[in-house]
This record gives C-alpha cells, structure tokens and sequence, in this order.
C-alpha cells in the first residue's frame, strides 16, 4: 500500500503542478493542497467525497492510514527542518461531525477553532497571525478579510515550513538537488 500512496501523492502533486502553469512564477506546495483537500475528503459524503478520491487517488482508508506517516517520514529526513501545522477554522458556534473531527485531530493532527467570519477583519487577522507563527513569519498574508463573509462557516489552513541547507560538498548540509521531482521524492523519500 505504500507504494501506491507514494505514487497517488506523486500524480497529485505532477497534475497539481501542471494545472499551474508557466505563465508566471510561483511558489507553491502539492502537498499543502493535498493534505487540505484530503482532510476535506474525509469530511464529505457521496459525490462530493467521489470527486476528491478520484482526485487524490486514493480511498479514504488509505488517506487515513498514510498521512500521518507521511509527516514523520518528511520530517525524518536528516538535515532539515520540516514544519506541518493544520487548522480548520469554524464559525463560531459550529461544531464537527464527531468522525470528522476525530480524523482531523489523529489523521492531520489538525487543531479546531471558532472563529466569526462575520467579523472578517478579526477573522482574517488570527488566521494570518497563526500561519505566521507556524511558517517562522515566512507567509504572513494567506487570507484578506474580504475572503470571509457571513456565509463563510469553514475554513481549512494548511502551513508548511521547510528548510534545508543546499550544499555540494560535505559540511554537514543537505546535499539537494537543484529541481525536486515530484516522483523521485515520493519513492526515494518515503
């Protein structure tokens, strides 16, 4: 099985980069909107739920078995430093499905907040102060307040902090190539 979740992951994160484009430059992280859109998964019923399987390609129980592991693989990885923080924001007064909630705590190890979205202003702040704590204030402005409404009554966050000394040579660095393919990382790495 962990094949096939390294090769899911892998496809995910080639079709996510092709849907990109090359028009402009871009920083950005497959795994960041896989890991959201995974989590959304497992929260969604029926055709809604199909449509990200099919698009991950992977069943439900795989996600649930696979992305835990996959954040300790990543952050194994010697001389690095890999930070995964997941948030799912609620309107304030919500609650989760108990199974939903019970998957984004031990699956994505994903922390719950109410917020209201009604105060936009305030909503948008805390989120970016959150992301910004988690990123090392790297990404400072994930979110503007005119993203949230009073119909805004969930909001999945994923940040992801990675850092890695590129040498060539042996000063205790880790040794990265200068492109990452997205096939070699999911089956040399994990």
């Amino acid at each position: 099985m962990e094949n096939q979740v390294s090769h899911s992951i892998a496809t995910f994160a080639a079709k996510f980069c092709n849907e990109l484009g090359t028009n402009k430059t871009s920083i950005c992280s497959p795994l960041s909107a896989e890991i959201v859109l995974a989590l959304l998964a497992l929260g969604c019923k029926n055709q809604s739920q199909a449509e990200l399987l099919k698009a991950l390609d992977m069943t439900d129980d795989e996600i649930r078995s696979s992305f835990f592991f996959l954040k300790s693989k990543l952050q194994s990885i010697q001389g690095t430093t890999l930070n995964v923080a997941n948030r799912v924001y609620l309107q304030l007064g919500s609650e989760l499905k108990p199974g939903v909630k019970k998957d984004a705590e031990e699956v994505f190890e994903s922390s719950l907040e109410q917020l209201d979205f009604k105060e936009s202003v305030a909503a948008a702040g805390a989120i970016n102060k959150w992301v910004a704590e988690k990123t090392d204030d790297k990404i400072t402005n994930i979110v503007s307040p005119d993203m949230l409404n009073n119909e805004t009554r969930v909001v999945l966050v994923n940040a992801m902090y990675f850092k890695a000394k590129k040498t060539n040579d042996k000063d205790g660095g880790v040794n990265l190539p200068s492109s990452i393919d997205p096939y070699e990382l999911a089956y040399d790495k994990l």
